[in-house]
């Protein structure tokens, strides 16, 4: 019992205590805001539709990267982009038709005088007839050469807003180098000037990727451009008019060459074809079928009625013009055909036309023997090179170019640090070399050489050009140690 009676008085004061404590919590109201903000708290929560009602929402359509989508879709993504292109009121509209050059100024703040003597300037250049290449018995000492190129204080300026998709020079005497950017605009640079007064000149014959400049000696200071915009247009540097050669919406061009003297153009398409164009009559134009998805790159061969293609289908195929279908519908069967792990972003024939030297995203050149100097039974592959050519999404893809003065020089663009230009020479073995400069942060992805004075001239991702030259062709720079370029781009 007395157990029992020490428990019962414990229990009691446990009560009593408890009664205590909820008088003083009643009093200072903390229950009440507790449940307060427990309310809130759930009030505040977004609450997630039911399945059913899930079902009524409209579905949106799926936004995917360009370079997400398989390439069957490239023609949709294009025609996406042009109806926002087409949505917005700043993007000038698509030149067609016969244009002057005071009608297609870029970012040019000019009045008619200032273009004039420009045009006067470009037009004083003198023209060069009957280039020649040196022999290729002097591939040895043209590589050592080479290798003592440099960039001069006055050898790098921005030519153009964007990134650079195409470089070339103009077939002058006088270096002229030609640049062509990712929304249409054409820079023209004279490197060999001091800035103060060197020519630049900024027009935009385009609204879309210039991915090739063309010139030739027979052209007669005219030069060819070619865009993702479906055009094909002819520019006259004597006369300041810009003049359509091609107009197809529906297409991409990516390449073009010229046979016949420079008056017919094979022009390479994102349909898988070549459209073979007379300038003396554009109307004739006729459609190649050649791949089964888009052709990078055509060249001809020195003897004009061979020449290379490249594709997106992983193939490297030498064509005779002789033989080909022109029926739009029927696909031409190719003289030889490489096969590459992935897609070829360049093949280039030398200049005589025994080897074809290819850019592949398997981080691979490849120089192939020319079928034209070959037996079909030999083994056709010379060099297989490791190259990282993976430049990603905001570097134009690299474009290997042989040396027009040599068949055993060719350089390509790296990504490898210090930033550079890579050259290698095929003699009794592969020598490689870089060309390398102090500051110079940019990769350079595309590559051009001037015919006769062998500097070569590079474009950039900022819309800068660099000319890499040997001192000699400099005008009158006295080189007082490595040049001081722009570290920021």
């Amino acid at each position: 019992m007395a157990h029992s009676a020490v428990i019962s008085k414990y229990e009691l004061e446990r009560e009593k205590n408890i009664k205590k404590n909820e008088e003083l919590l009643a009093s200072l109201n903390l229950l009440q805001q507790k449940r307060n903000s427990i309310s809130m708290l759930e009030s505040s929560r977004k609450k997630l539709p039911r399945q059913s009602e899930r079902q009524q929402l409209k579905a949106e359509p799926l936004r995917m990267k360009l370079r997400s989508r398989s390439s069957n879709d490239e023609e949709m993504a294009v025609s996406m982009h042009n109806e926002v292109l087409q949505d917005d009121k700043n993007t000038p509209e698509r030149k067609t038709g016969t244009n002057s050059f005071i009608e297609i100024l870029g970012q040019n703040n000019m009045d008619t005088i200032e273009l004039d003597n420009i045009l006067r300037r470009i037009s004083n250049v003198r023209h060069t007839e009957n280039l020649s290449h040196i022999s290729v018995t002097s591939s040895t000492e043209r590589f050592k050469e080479l290798q003592k190129y440099n960039i001069s204080d006055q050898g790098f300026l921005k030519v153009v807003p964007h990134r650079i998709y195409s470089v070339a020079f103009a077939y002058t005497a006088k270096p002229l180098a030609l640049a062509g950017d990712k929304w249409g605009y054409l820079g023209i640079w004279s490197p060999l000037e001091e800035h103060q007064s060197s020519i630049v000149l900024t027009l935009q014959p385009h609204i879309r990727a210039i991915s090739k400049i063309f010139s030739h000696p027979t052209l007669d200071n005219q030069l060819l451009t070619c865009s993702y915009d479906g055009t094909v247009r002819i520019l006259s540097l004597s006369h300041s008019i810009c003049d359509t050669l091609l107009d197809i919406e529906d297409l991409l061009f990516y390449d073009m060459s010229c046979l016949d003297a420079g008056n017919c153009f094979l022009v390479a398409s994102n349909a898988g074809k070549i459209l073979f164009t007379d300038k003396r009559d554009p109307k004739s134009t006729q459609t190649i079928l050649l791949h089964e998805k888009k052709i990078s790159c055509v060249d001809i061969f020195p003897d004009q009625h061979t020449f290379c293609t490249c594709s997106g289908d992983r193939s490297v195929c030498i064509w005779d013009f002789r033989k080909i279908s022109f029926d739009n519908q029927i696909k031409s069967t190719p003289i030889q055909t490489w096969l590459h792990s992935k897609a070829v972003t360049a093949s280039r024939v030398s200049p005589s036309g025994k080897f074809i030297l290819t850019t592949c995203y398997d981080n691979y050149l490849r120089v192939f023997q020319s079928p034209l100097s070959t037996a079909k039974n030999e083994d056709a592959l010379l060099y297989q090179i490791a190259h990282n050519n993976n430049t990603g999404r905001w570097i134009t893809p690299f474009a290997a170019e042989w040396d027009p003065q040599n068949d055993n020089l060719f350089f390509c663009g790296s990504m490898e640090k210090p930033r550079g230009v890579d050259l290698f020479h095929m003699g009794k073995s592969l020598e490689t070399s870089r060309l390398v400069q102090e500051n110079l942060t940019s990769i350079i992805p595309r590559l051009a050489v001037h015919p006769t004075t062998g500097m070569i001239v590079g474009g950039s991702s900022s819309g800068r050009m660099f000319s890499f030259a040997d001192c000699k062709y400099t005008s009158s720079i006295v080189d007082q140690g490595p040049p001081q370029l722009p570290t920021q781009f």
